[in-house]
């Protein structure tokens, strides 16, 4: 009986041991369990916060790049309206010394047409005066001599001696036969065209 008694016991202490070490096993497969699950949890939100700061960065990028594309392009245009600038300032500089250079000639032409005009009514002149003076020596042949000796002087002074000129306020050529010019004339007039200053 008393036998029995000792086995009866034995095996009741192994059943609470048993049902002790199966409670426990159970309250640490819990505790892991929430464990685990929080791990878990915590990773996904590492995760999503990872995901959205990587989608935040690569639209940070995305407007970078739209921001020095377009600085890009208004570089360009501001290049490309600098070269139109630069060269309708040179087209007006060119058309401004075109019309420049055309007055010029315009203005040398008809001053050396004047020239001309003068010269050659100088010389007309001068052949009246001679014709003129050709018939007083044939109406006068015994004052023939002296004539032309006369009219040969008088044609070297107006040879020798150039027209006389003064300067203007306004740096033009005044000459003293009335004409006004940009450019001294070289050479001699008539007497009778260019007379001395009063």
């Amino acid at each position: 009986a008393a036998s029995a008694r000792l086995n009866a016991a034995v095996n009741e202490a192994r059943r609470e041991a048993t049902a002790t070490a199966q409670a426990a096993a159970q309250q640490e497969l819990a505790k892991a369990a929430a464990e685990l699950e929080a791990a878990r949890a915590e990773a996904a939100g590492a995760i999503g916060e990872a995901k959205a700061e990587a989608v935040a960065m690569a639209q940070k990028a995305a407007e970078a790049s739209a921001a020095a594309a377009a600085a890009q392009q208004g570089s360009e245009a501001s290049e490309g309206a600098l070269d139109a600038a630069v060269q309708h300032a040179v087209r007006e500089a060119l058309a401004q010394a075109q019309e420049e250079a055309e007055r010029m000639r315009a203005e040398f032409e008809s001053t050396m047409a004047d020239r001309v005009a003068e010269a050659a009514q100088a010389a007309r002149a001068e052949a009246e005066a001679e014709a003129e003076a050709e018939a007083e020596a044939d109406r006068h042949p015994h004052s023939h001599s002296q004539t032309h000796m006369q009219r040969h002087a008088h044609a070297h002074r107006s040879i020798d001696q150039p027209l006389v000129k003064q300067q203007t306020s306004d740096r033009n050529i005044k000459w003293l036969c009335g004409r006004t010019t940009h450019a001294p004339i070289t050479g001699s007039l008539s007497r009778s065209r260019c007379r001395a200053p009063v």
